[in-house]
């Protein structure tokens, strides 16, 4: 009685375990995720050289992220340009409300072309 009473304890934990691995594993595809658009968006923003609405709109919609310009939002040639794209993510265990993941990242203006 006492091992099968231990067994039902511990398959609790057992469960939190893999509901709180589940989200790990997700909140890291989503990490990876986001940094390789990100290579991709800092390769468009050098290339095209501006940002503006139509562009930002145009990369929110292809992309499924929300795109948030930090510094320098009117560059030149050769200036840096930083920004940060970021998603959202309803997680299982981790929280009861809704994580934003974010990454920050810079490109040169005009380096590609």
């Amino acid at each position: 009685m006492a091992y099968k009473m231990g067994l039902l304890l511990s398959l609790t934990f057992v469960i939190q375990l893999f509901v709180f691995a589940c989200d790990m594993i997700s909140i890291q595809f989503i990490h990876s995720n986001l940094d390789a658009k990100a290579v991709t968006i800092g390769y468009l923003i050098a290339e095209r050289g501006l940002i503006d609405d139509s562009f930002i709109s145009n990369i929110e919609s292809r992309y499924n992220i929300t795109f948030a310009c930090e510094s320098n939002c009117t560059p030149r040639f050769g200036d840096v340009l930083e920004y940060k794209i970021s998603m959202t993510y309803d997680p299982l265990i981790i929280s009861g409300e809704t994580m934003t993941i974010y990454i920050k990242r810079s490109t040169v203006i005009g380096y590609y072309q």
